[in-house]
């Protein structure tokens, strides 16, 4: 694409007003809960707490954030001993035994986090590599896996992880815990599914589950078959560095990686502590981040029911803008805290939020930038098994279906998913009409760039629709919000709106390309492990 920098200064200068202005707006409307009074007394019930930084507030009313805030010191303590205890035991002992001794730290390690119900999670887990085992190599044994891994989930989300009361020890019931087990099982699920599939497949002596190169992921070739035992299965669930949070490895990479039969050649100590600067850098941003802009606690505490009649339309549209942009800086710092330990370790994993939250533009790169591994872990053990591109339209219904429920069992997530559903159809049919040879010269011509740009600018709104309804606002929510958007003061907010994601698009747009065309070998390197 030739680049028109006169364009590109015009959209550049737009782009950066309008980036200060969401920023001014946002700390202008969260002055408001600052400076006390009864909005402030409001918020501070759901979890708004006196900051470090300034003397302001700080939003910290999201469980999932303040419970690994306050616990990421212990847990950075602990990766870092593991790390430093496997580095002496690779030079004490042979793999074999380090992988045991490491598999009974695991275990140790789930109990540390669970408490005594550990035992339901270790008993599922059991059976599980028992019935595997058995099955593996046999016609039903996809059936088999993926019945029990789902009915399994299932209910331990519906019983809440099994009581201890059912054996008469009600009281090991109230111990302190500082996870559920059955929080972090839908985790536990993907690696057991994986290890299932993977012996699978390789007792079939299949290396992947479709022919063509863009289906070749992770292990290049089949694992020798002794590798499919307890010691290294039950290493692979527990594995500290990533257990809590992922990234999602499946088993097959994971035990080349720990039995070195691959090395992976990025992983040199300048790049392992350039990548712990950029994580101690983003943790610093949500920091301040969370000083100046209180828009999740007005979201999750619903709050903003009664405050949200007292917002004009541009501030309801900020705070949802907001909100999506802490969830996004949330889990970077999550993943890449558990990523950079699992790198100390010489384990590497698929990069989670390879692109910035405004830096999407379609629902494919939003869904493969967003959870990458999981996306790679979907494309693995769902996409290309239920028929690949040939069937895409179908197969996003069951695969989106999963991931709501696996998310958790609500019904908002699934309207998350439908929604995403609807709007894959069209996306995939106008790609599939613009990457056609015979309309190759359309994307020359002046009018190419603006009609994606208008698409693309649709296709934002949708995403920002679903996510507000699924993770932030619900239905309820985003029924509100829609609405005051079609109002003689909403009509201005948003035709700027889409003003903003017009250009934002553009810029995605030409970044893609630019990162595509470098001859730089080691970016086109990066890129690769996006594909799925």
């Amino acid at each position: 694409m030739a680049t028109n920098w006169a364009t590109w200064i015009i959209y550049g200068t737009v782009y950066a007003i309008l980036s200060i202005f969401c920023i001014q707006e946002g700390v202008n409307i969260c002055n408001r809960f600052n400076e006390g009074g009864s909005e402030a007394g409001m918020l501070r019930f759901a979890g708004v707490r006196q900051g470090w930084m300034l003397g302001r507030l700080q939003d910290l009313s999201d469980i999932q954030w303040r419970s690994f805030r306050s616990g990421m010191p212990i847990l950075a303590a602990f990766f870092a001993s593991f790390c430093l205890f496997n580095v002496s035991m690779k030079q004490l002992t042979k793999c074999e035994q380090r992988m045991h001794v490491l598999s009974v730290v695991g275990v140790l390690f789930l109990f540390a986090v669970h408490g005594p119900r550990t035992v339901f999670l270790l008993a599922l887990v059991s059976c599980y590599f028992m019935i595997s085992s058995v099955v593996a190599g046999k016609k039903l044994c996809p059936l088999w896996i993926w019945t029990f891994a789902c009915v399994s989930l299932v209910l331990a989300r519906l019983h809440n992880g099994f009581s201890l009361g059912l054996f008469g020890l009600n009281g090991l019931d109230n111990t302190l815990e500082s996870a559920q087990w059955h929080i972090t099982y839908n985790l536990v699920v993907l690696r057991l599914i994986s290890f299932g599939m993977d012996m699978h497949w390789n007792k079939l002596n299949l290396t992947s589950r479709a022919g063509k190169k863009q289906y070749q992921l992770d292990a290049p070739r089949l694992l020798p078959k002794h590798r499919y035992h307890a010691g290294l299965f039950f290493l692979y669930v527990a594995y500290p560095p990533l257990y809590l949070t992922g990234p999602i490895i499946s088993y097959d990479d994971f035990a080349e990686q720990f039995l070195a039969i691959e090395r992976k050649g990025n992983l040199s100590f300048r790049f392992v502590a350039l990548y712990g600067v950029r994580l101690a850098f983003a943790f610093f941003l949500l920091e301040i981040m969370t000083h100046f802009f209180y828009f999740n606690a007005i979201a999750k505490s619903g709050a903003w029911k009664p405050l949200y009649a007292n917002f004009s339309p541009k501030e309801i549209g900020l705070a949802g803008f907001w909100t999506l942009f802490f969830m996004w800086m949330k889990f970077l710092c999550i993943w890449r805290f558990a990523r950079f330990w699992a790198l100390v370790d010489g384990i590497d994993t698929v990069e989670n939020m390879r692109h910035c939250l405004v830096n999407n533009y379609d629902i494919e790169s939003f869904w493969k930038s967003w959870h990458a591994s999981y996306n790679r872990w979907l494309v693995r053990y769902m996409y290309v098994p239920l028929g690949g591109r040939t069937w895409r339209v179908v197969n996003v219904w069951p695969i989106f279906t999963f991931v709501a429920l696996w998310h958790d069992l609500e019904v908002r997530l699934l309207g998350w998913a439908w929604i995403i559903c609807l709007f894959v159809l069209p996306e995939v049919l106008v790609k599939h009409w613009a990457q056609h040879p015979a309309n190759s010269k359309l994307k020359h011509r002046w009018w190419f760039s603006v009609a994606r740009g208008i698409l693309s600018s649709m296709y934002i709104s949708v995403l920002m629709s679903a996510n507000l309804a699924g993770f932030v606002l619900g239905v309820d929510g985003l029924s509100h919000f829609l609405r005051s958007l079609f109002t003689k003061d909403g009509i201005p907010f948003l035709l700027g709106s889409y003003a903003t994601f017009y250009v934002a698009s553009q810029f995605a747009y030409y970044s893609r390309n630019y990162r595509i065309s470098r001859p730089d070998a080691s970016s086109k390197a990066v890129l690769s492990r996006s594909v799925s």
